[in-house]
């Protein structure tokens, strides 16, 4: 079997009923932090759409890879929005708002998703700021293999829809998010006003040539990312 070069190989495998996780909810918000979720999540709920339990939320808005028919029972008529945005700017973000020790976990583990999950299952997250993740040279987010598993994973491996947008241009393809929710022109009124990312701490900015290191090439590829795209 062979694949394009931005699609990753897919094992044609007879899923087991028992051993798949349901699926609750209809639609499902993800990113790699950092990018919007929480604000386009929140509007969601208050239109009324079905999304994953609040204390299922954390897990299923960082969730590595995208839901597959071997792994998950997947509901009809289930669809899933990825925001994606410079990983710089997403992991100051994550680091300014002291969300990186948990983010950390939530990025990286694979057990038992979601309701199942128990943090036994998670990588200890070790006790460290910006500096000192900067002084370990990796991706211990392991952001690279989300947006590799979001954007590339086949579609007959999944069986749903993924809408991937720029969390800076969301407001520029109102029309496109309307369409894949299904939403009216009345609930499309209410949707947040677009505003300005918060200053960041000076002790953070200057890890940014730092992380320019780490994640300069994926910005770039992000960047040659269509702005809106369903896959």
């Amino acid at each position: 079997m062979t694949t394009s070069a931005n699609e990753q190989p897919f094992k044609e495998t007879a899923p087991n009923p028992e051993a798949r996780i349901p699926i609750g909810h209809q639609i499902q918000v993800t990113s790699f932090g950092g990018s919007g979720t929480t604000m386009l999540r929140n509007w969601l709920v208050e239109n009324g759409a079905s999304l994953p339990q609040e204390h299922d939320s954390g897990i299923w808005k960082h969730l590595p890879e995208p839901p597959t028919r071997d792994k998950f029972q997947i509901p009809e008529g289930f669809r899933a929005i990825y925001l994606i945005g410079d990983p710089i700017e997403s992991l100051l973000s994550v680091f300014g708002r002291n969300y990186h020790m948990w983010h950390a976990v939530r990025m990286q583990s694979h057990s038992r998703w979601p309701s199942q999950f128990l943090l036994e299952d998670a990588p200890v997250a070790p006790p460290w700021g910006l500096k000192e993740f900067l002084n370990l040279k990796q991706d211990c987010f392991g952001i690279h293999d989300h947006f590799a598993a979001w954007t590339t994973t086949p579609k007959r491996a999944r069986e749903f829809p993924i809408l991937v947008m720029k969390y800076d241009k969301i407001w520029d393809h109102l029309p496109e998010l309307a369409d894949f929710l299904e939403f009216d022109k009345d609930q499309m009124a209410s949707f947040p006003a677009r505003r300005e990312r918060s200053q960041k701490d000076p002790t953070l900015e200057k890890g940014r040539r730092a992380l320019q290191s780490l994640y300069g090439n994926l910005a770039k590829t992000i960047e040659a990312y269509p702005d809106c795209m369903v896959i």
